[in-house]
């Protein structure tokens, strides 16, 4: 018998984060990467974007403080353009005695996200 667990609690989280899922009789497992992204073509991100790029041209060694604020650096630097297209996305693990997964609030995805990627390995899987 199955049960639908109901999207209530989950976040998702940039690159870094991953779910291990064990199988209790098993002792192989699968792990979930989710990663949120923000499209370059949002307004916010264009204008801190320009502003960086404007930045690394003249060669100023410090961006201003609204600008530092967005790309969370004061230091110019390219890497800051991709990076900030990657956003946290807040989630809750969930389990019980035959299943375990995440759940992702809708609400609480972070203003601009376009796209979530979900990427599945496993130790079993071919």
């Amino acid at each position: 018998m199955s049960r639908d667990i109901p999207l209530k609690g989950v976040v998702f989280y940039t690159s870094l984060f991953v779910v291990s899922i064990k199988n209790k009789y098993s002792k192989k497992g699968m792990s979930i990467q989710i990663k949120g992204f923000i499209s370059s073509k949002n307004e916010t991100y264009k204008k801190h974007s320009e502003i960086l790029i404007a930045c690394i041209k003249a060669g100023i060694k410090e961006l201003p403080k609204e600008t530092a604020e967005y790309f969370g650096s004061k230091c110019p630097n390219k890497d800051l353009l991709e990076e900030k297209l990657k956003i946290e996305v807040p989630i809750t693990e969930w389990s019980n005695n035959h299943s375990s997964g995440v759940e992702i609030i809708v609400s609480e995805i972070p203003e601009g996200v376009c796209k979530i990627i979900f990427t599945k390995s496993c130790s079993y899987c071919s």
